[in-house]
């Protein structure tokens, strides 16, 4: 079956397509969910309510839409938003000077997958309004000015979480620091 029929059938209605467009992007959009959840039972819970959004927006997607999994990833992350949102993350604005552009892990093991697992258990270690900013930020690649716009605060506040949330981030990666796990700044 085609994407843009799956889609159709989807918009009909029809339990198997519906089943099928879940098992088939649950994956990458879990893992989206992932990086802003503080844990997985939550992670789960921001899954969830993202499907809920993308089967109720299906009808206003065009049809032979190109590409519908960029589509469903942007109602996931602006759902997940949503809800970070209504939670009214407390977000306080100063200045801080030697604002950093973000940290680079390196690990000894060559597994890609313990690398990421152990990046997601850090980033899920920090504060909701840090792994927010951080999402954005350094994963999604927004602006200052844009995260500013998104979450209805300065983008001098923006600026200033991101570089509280990369301290953060540091400390956190101290108290766990093995033999086997590095970090460095990288000013840009």
């Amino acid at each position: 079956m085609t994407t843009n029929q799956l889609i159709q059938d989807c918009k009909r209605g029809v339990a198997r397509a519906q089943k099928e467009l879940y098992i088939s992007h649950a994956p990458r959009l879990l893992t989206l969910c992932r990086r802003y959840a503080k844990d997985e039972p939550e992670a789960k819970d921001f899954l969830q309510e993202s499907f809920a959004q993308i089967f109720k927006k299906l009808s206003k997607l065009p049809e032979n839409h190109e590409n519908v999994e960029a589509w469903m990833y942007t109602v996931a992350r602006n759902m997940i938003i949503n809800i970070l949102r209504k939670r009214k993350m407390k977000f306080t604005s100063d200045t801080i000077d030697n604002l950093p552009d973000g940290i680079v892990f390196q690990y000894e093991t060559d597994d890609k997958q313990e690398q990421a697992e152990r990046a997601l258990a850090m980033l899920q270690k920090l504060p909701e309004k840090y792994r927010t900013i951080i999402n954005l930020n350094i994963i999604e690649g927004y602006t200052h000015i844009e995260i500013a716009e998104i979450l209805g605060i300065k983008d001098s506040t923006s600026r200033s979480q991101l570089t509280r949330a990369l301290q953060k981030l540091r400390d956190l990666i101290h108290e766990t620091h093995t033999p086997s796990m590095h970090y460095e700044q990288k000013w840009i």
